[in-house]
Formats: C-alpha cells, sequence, structure tokens
C-alpha cells in the first residue's frame, strides 16, 4: 500500500522533470541555432531620404554590390534593367517648350550616351529650336535594375530604382541582418552626393 503511496507522489515529479528537460533541450537548441527563422518577408523597401539619386551614385551603389559585396552574396546577376527620361527642348525667344523626346535603354552605358548626344547634338536643337536656339534638358525619368541575388539558401531579387530600394524574395533572418547593415552604407553614399552637389 505504502508503495503504491510512493508511485502516486513521484509521478507529478516525473512529470515536472520531463517537462524540464525538454525546456532545457529548447533552450539549448536556440542557443546553438538561433532563433527559430519566421521572419520572412516578401518586400522590404528601403526609401533614399528625401534625394532622388544622380547616375553616379546609382552606379557606385551598383558597383559595390559586386565589387564590395557588402551583403556576402555567392551571386549576383543582373535580370533585367529599364532607364527612361525625356529630353526637353525649349525656346529661349518665347520662353516655351517646343518639344520632349523619349529615351529608353535596358543599360545605363546606353543611356548615358544617348541622353548626351540628344541634349548636345545640333542638328535636333535646329529642329527643335528657334533655328539652333533650342535649350535642352533632361526631364525626370524613372531607372530601375533588377539583380538575381543568392546567399546561404536564400534566393531574392534586389530592385535599385532611382527613388528606392526594393527586395522580393523569402529572406531569412541571417540575410535580413545582412541587409540592415547594408542599409546604413546607402545614406551615406547618398550624403557625399548632396556634399558635391551643394559645393
Amino acid at each position: 500500500m505504502k508503495e503504491k503511496t510512493d508511485q502516486k507522489n513521484r509521478a507529478p515529479w516525473i512529470v515536472i522533470g520531463i517537462l524540464l528537460l525538454i525546456l532545457v533541450s529548447l533552450i539549448g537548441y536556440v542557443l546553438v541555432t538561433g532563433v527559430p527563422d519566421d521572419t520572412k518577408t516578401s518586400a522590404y523597401e528601403i526609401p533614399h531620404p528625401d534625394v532622388i539619386l544622380q547616375m553616379t551614385t546609382y552606379e557606385d551603389i551598383l558597383d559595390s554590390l559586386y565589387k564590395e559585396n557588402p551583403l556576402d552574396l555567392s551571386s549576383v546577376k543582373i535580370t533585367d534593367s529599364l532607364y527612361t527620361t525625356e529630353i526637353g527642348y525649349f525656346d529661349p525667344v518665347t520662353c516655351k517648350q517646343t518639344e520632349t523626346l523619349p529615351v529608353e535603354t535596358d543599360n545605363i552605358t546606353d543611356y548615358i550616351q544617348t541622353v548626351d548626344h540628344m541634349l548636345t547634338d545640333e542638328e535636333l536643337r535646329r529642329t527643335y529650336g528657334n533655328g539652333g536656339l533650342a535649350e535642352t534638358t533632361t526631364i525626370f525619368g524613372t531607372w530601375i535594375t533588377n539583380l538575381t541575388c543568392t546567399k546561404d539558401s536564400d534566393q531574392f531579387v534586389i530592385s535599385l530604382q532611382r527613388d528606392k530600394l526594393v527586395l522580393s524574395g523569402e529572406l531569412s533572418a541571417s540575410t535580413l541582418r545582412a541587409i540592415n547593415t547594408w542599409k546604413k552604407i546607402i545614406p551615406e553614399r547618398i550624403a557625399l552626393e548632396r556634399e558635391d552637389f551643394y559645393r
């Protein structure tokens, strides 16, 4: 009879011991592997603070992904890109815009060359502005470069645009940490751009 009573008294302690063992095991697992990954996201935006990127800074941020590899990517490649703007022609005599011509290319080099040509071409200035007196300007356009990236087991797309950065895909906690660190570099680069602009 006493033996059965002792068994009944020990039963709760056995259950408590098992629960404690499970708890200790879970704590140990988290300490070794990190917090279970539930920080997935499909869109992660980083707006540039109060600035529209200039082309040199835009190229610099793109180049950094390859040369500096701040995200420790195992692979990165441009999958598609689109650069658009309009060149405006103005008649300085009438102070009116006489024409706008579109520019649309799929790479930075062609974009820069095309814009430079259209801004300075004498024949276009004669055609669209009072016998060659036309003044030209670049009207705000859009720049989008999409890069497919791989980091560890994560695959995601970085879309660098003129006014923001968008990340799409399944991002693990470690990738998000790397991105948060990288975010700090972008305002620094923009700050240098603004300093040059206002100098």
